[in-house]
């Protein structure tokens, strides 16, 4: 319910007045700071980030949003080298960049110096421009941005800064979350669409005034979020599991999230409206990278990468160890049995082993029963070094894996064809007919051998090896 301007109703204390987004994130963001102790916690859950302490180091840039004269806070937008000896809060900017020929405003090696100097407020596109503005309504003095604070034409600069990218969300104040802008041009606001209103009279206590309020019906905001253009981006999948908090702005509204949650792994969430639920925060990491690779993702060379910082907090709680292309090794051999739901398609030429679900385009899962009745599966997997191996050229160092398990020569019509050692393409490329078994039967195409693998005497799964003993 909101009231109409001069109404008498939120005097009453039957309608609260609006709040500025500004005012809200600020209420959000007290109330979090000092009462939630989850909050303070890295992924890991040892020990506390404070934001004050000493411990507290920021990235290596940041971008500076205004600055204080003499006690007046006056605008002042630049990029700040060595941002880590400023010992200062921050907050970080999540979004969607949206199609490859139109990029949102970059520091390149050419404009380096100059945004250390001065960067002009045209300059920003309406996504930038809203979330400092917001940072300056809640006095908070730098803001990370991805294209800004990366030298986007410096490889170096791109591989240091994106491995270092688990610190920066975990140690942010919060997250400003450009939930519904599908590019750098729509703005945390604009997106925002209006609520359907009915307006109904109201009578004072005294009855001496009719004034009339407005009603409406809250939106389901769990669902906006779920599908909304930022959410289905591989890349955020580690910044909102990562970041302690994030303010989301939506079509249908502001929500806040953080890791108050009551019950184990789920996320405490609150709309403006003042509703608020659980959302279950997962934590088993094949169940994440089902969910990753769900996600789009512009640049394949990036698959591995943008999921790094997450595997990093996974190893860093003890539970893991050995992350081998996308997998721990304590969970294999068992998940190494994925398979694609549905056309998955081959990345050749990536440097990632078959073995890996990285290695493929398209949504996996795993066996169920990693998840429901987990079998004894009789086999152990072992790394090998490039001395055991005669290696091909370009072959990542930890690509090889050595397993000795209990298995038996299938025909390989008896496989399912995602385990072949070419993909759909391939074939066509090689000018194929696509009638596969025909082309297996006459010997027009060249398979290495098939094996079922055996747990208790029954297949639990398939592999190709490229190499087997006899």
């Amino acid at each position: 319910m909101l009231k109409v301007e001069g109404s008498t109703a939120n005097l009453a204390g039957d309608v609260d007045d609006v709040m500025r987004p500004s005012e809200l994130v600020q209420d959000w963001l007290s109330t979090c700071v000092s009462q939630h102790e989850l909050c303070r916690k890295p992924f890991h859950g040892k020990g506390d980030i404070i934001e004050q302490s000493v411990d507290h180091i920021p990235p290596r840039r940041l971008i500076q949003t205004f600055e204080f004269c003499w006690g007046v806070k006056l605008p002042k937008r630049r990029l700040v080298e060595d941002a880590f000896l400023l010992r200062a809060p921050y907050v970080v900017l999540s979004h969607c960049w949206g199609s490859t020929d139109k990029r949102p405003l970059c520091t390149t090696r050419d404009n380096f110096a100059m945004h250390q100097r001065h960067m002009a407020w045209h300059q920003f596109p309406q996504t930038f421009q809203d979330a400092i503005q917001l940072c300056m309504e809640i006095s908070i003095q730098y803001l990370w941005i991805d294209s800004l604070c990366i030298i986007q034409d410096d490889e170096d600069d791109w591989r240091l800064e994106s491995a270092n990218m688990a610190n920066i969300y975990e140690r942010a104040l919060f997250t400003i979350a450009a939930s519904s802008a599908v590019n750098f041009t729509e703005g945390l606001f604009k997106v925002r669409k209006s609520l359907n209103l009915v307006e109904i009279p109201y009578n004072d206590p005294e009855g001496e005034r009719t004034d009339p309020v407005l009603f409406f019906i809250e939106p389901d905001l769990g669902k906006c979020l779920s599908t909304s253009p930022l959410n289905q981006r591989a890349w955020v999948m580690q910044e909102y599991f990562l970041s302690r908090r994030t303010v989301h702005f939506t079509t249908q509204g502001i929500i806040w999230s953080c890791k108050n949650g009551k019950r184990p792994h789920t996320r405490h969430m609150t709309s403006e409206f003042g509703s608020s639920w659980e959302e279950v925060f997962e934590d088993e990491w094949s169940r994440l990278v089902q969910s990753y690779t769900r996600r789009e993702l512009t640049y394949k060379s990036d698959k591995l990468v943008a999921i790094e910082g997450l595997a990093t907090r996974f190893q860093s709680r003890g539970e893991e160890s050995g992350y081998r292309q996308g997998l721990f090794e304590r969970h294999m051999p068992h998940d190494l049995l994925w398979y694609g739901e549905g056309r998955l398609l081959r990345d050749v030429g990536n440097g990632i082993p078959s073995w890996s679900w990285a290695s493929t385009t398209g949504p996996i899962s795993f066996k169920a029963s990693v998840f429901e009745n987990a079998e004894t599966f009789h086999a152990k997997i072992a790394p090998h070094s490039y001395r055991d191996f005669e290696v091909k050229e370009n072959l990542p160092f930890d690509s090889i894996l050595y397993m000795n398990a209990l298995v038996r020569r299938i025909d390989n019509l008896e496989g399912p064809l995602q385990c072949q050692a070419f993909c759909f393409e391939d074939v066509q490329d090689m000018g194929f007919s696509g009638r596969m078994h025909e082309d297996y039967k006459n010997g027009s195409i060249a398979v290495a051998p098939t094996f079922a693998l055996l747990s208790a005497g029954k297949k639990v799964g398939w592999g190709v090896f490229d190499e087997h003993g006899k």
